[in-house]
């Protein structure tokens, strides 16, 4: 019975004991500080394949090496709705070997990604408008601690499909057309809709080219049915002008003609052929804007065995690069931009893929 009624006082004190300490006094305060969420540009184009680089950064105090941490970015439009999210969890380690400082960081590609509110498909590039970036960072696990309330952190950005930043070249540019009027005269056009300029740097000037080429023409073996982009009987009178004006400009020493390319109008104008005229068309839109650009044949690897192909080199900034537009073509998902897969590549990247003859 005593030993029943020691047990009984010292359990009675024990509670007593417990009850007199505050609840969290053994435990951690983590503080959690939200710094900045910045983009690499307040406009973004993500029209022709540049990605956005996007850094979060928040400031951590009483970390064990053991606790976890989530960072979830959402880019949201006008409306709120979210059309790009990506998370990552990182450790208490990490963070403490950063002196208590957490900063993610990755590239957006302008893209909507699976599932968002917006109700934009997947990897469809977003339209242009103005957006949020917001920044969340939450604590997923950190034992003995006041488990914190979530913090966030944004920003404004403003997606621009018509605006492209770039410093103006001044150097002399010598276009190269193929001495075909209609052609030409169609070519000059195609490049008005992609938004090349002649003063634009040569990389960008090709970028335009191959992501115009990546979204508006076709990999087609019969092209017989598919209509013209332009109505050449129609612009028959504005053709003899561009061709009046282009003897003119080649008298002058701004054109030179290459006469190689006749035989690709009818599909230039339906924008739709094989890899040989895919190949041709790309050329023929690069020459035009003084980009020295040859078709190449050859053979390609498509998965399971090597095939007859055509693709093209060419020089931008005085170095040869390798292009694939029509395997680009072929597998364009048809999201408003060109994935660049097979874009400005090395002889040696290309030749893992092509067999040079």
């Amino acid at each position: 019975m005593r030993k029943r009624k020691t047990l009984f006082l010292c359990l009675l004190l024990l509670t007593m004991v417990i009850l007199a300490v505050p609840a969290h006094a053994k435990q951690r305060k983590i503080v959690m500080t939200p710094d900045s969420v910045k983009t690499a540009e307040a406009t973004y184009n993500p029209y022709y394949g540049k990605k956005l680089k996007i850094i979060s950064t928040f400031r951590l105090k009483n970390v064990k090496n053991d606790d976890r941490y989530s960072v979830t970015v959402s880019i949201k439009n006008d409306q709120g709705k979210t059309v790009f999210k990506k998370s990552k969890t990182i450790k208490g380690k990490k963070i403490r070997s950063a002196k208590g400082v957490l900063r993610y960081s990755f590239k957006w590609k302008g893209k909507a990604s699976k599932g968002n509110s917006a109700k934009i498909k997947k990897d469809y590039v977003v339209p242009s408008g103005q957006y949020q970036v917001v920044a969340v960072l939450k604590c997923k696990r950190a034992k003995g601690a006041v488990k914190p309330k979530k913090v966030s952190v944004s920003a404004p950005l403003t997606v621009d499909g018509t605006t492209i930043s770039y410093t103006p070249v001044k150097t002399k540019v010598v276009q190269m057309y193929t001495g075909t009027a209609e052609i030409d005269y169609s070519a000059e056009r195609m490049l008005q809709e992609a938004g090349v300029r002649l003063d634009m740097p040569e990389e960008l000037r090709v970028r335009l080219i191959y992501n115009y080429m990546t979204v508006h023409f076709r990999h087609l073996q019969e092209t017989g049915n598919i209509k013209p982009i332009y109505n050449l009987k129609a612009l028959a009178s504005e053709v003899s002008a561009y061709k009046a004006l282009t003897k003119k400009r080649v008298k002058a020493g701004e054109v030179t003609l290459t006469n190689k390319w006749s035989g690709e109008l009818n599909h230039f104008l339906k924008q739709a052929g094989t890899c040989n005229n895919n190949a041709a068309a790309f050329a023929i839109l690069c020459n035009h804007v003084g980009i020295k650009c040859k078709r190449i044949w050859g053979k390609v690897y498509n998965g399971s065995a090597t095939m007859n192909h055509y693709w093209n080199s060419a020089v931008v900034d005085g170095v040869r690069w390798y292009y694939d537009i029509d395997v680009e073509i072929h597998h364009y998902s048809g999201n408003g931009v060109s994935s660049f897969k097979q874009y400005m590549k090395t002889l040696e990247q290309s030749k893992k893929s092509h067999v040079y003859m």
